[in-house]
């Protein structure tokens, strides 16, 4: 009797990490993978700037890839997009050649991907927050926060306009 409960016991908790994990996927990124996007700062001096966004799986649909550039200031950063066995939450790393590094978690809200997340670089770190979120008439809005003084303050406002291309 007892093997038998601790056999029961075992599936229980398999089954609910499995299925704790199948709510934690990176299915949440479906319409962005295989997107392409040119958007622009809104309500900048910078609004000439052309932002780049494309989105793709890799590693056998194990992350998904962002890749962002600004050639005309040769700005180039790369977030992947991953799900954290340890945390049970999507977690994301960006890599930029302004020597920073962006870490934190991603979460699915009113059809808005939130990132949340710390924004290291030589002296110290920063916590900021970015909402993107996509439009019924297929644009790509980028909100993104940083914390100054205990206040969240707007950093920047990017529109973009969608560029199909394949996966």
């Amino acid at each position: 009797m007892k093997t038998y409960l601790i056999t029961i016991f075992s599936i229980l908790i398999s089954l609910s990490t499995t299925l704790s994990y199948s709510q934690n996927n990176l299915s949440i990124f479906n319409d962005f993978v295989g997107t392409k996007w040119i958007g622009h700062y809104q309500n900048s001096e910078d609004s000439n700037l052309v932002h780049i966004i494309k989105w793709k799986y890799d590693f056998d649909k194990q992350v998904v890839k962002e890749i962002k550039s600004v050639p005309e200031v040769d700005f180039y950063n790369e977030t992947f997009y991953y799900l954290d066995y340890a945390t049970n939450q999507i977690a994301y790393v960006s890599f930029m050649n302004r020597a920073m590094i962006s870490k934190g978690t991603v979460t699915k809200n009113d059809g808005k991907l939130e990132l949340k997340g710390k924004l290291f670089f030589n002296n110290g770190f920063q916590e900021n927050k970015k909402t993107y979120e996509i439009t019924k008439d297929e644009k790509l809005k980028d909100y993104f926060f940083r914390k100054s003084k205990d206040k969240w303050v707007q950093g920047h406002f990017i529109k973009y306009s969608l560029k199909k291309i394949n996966p």
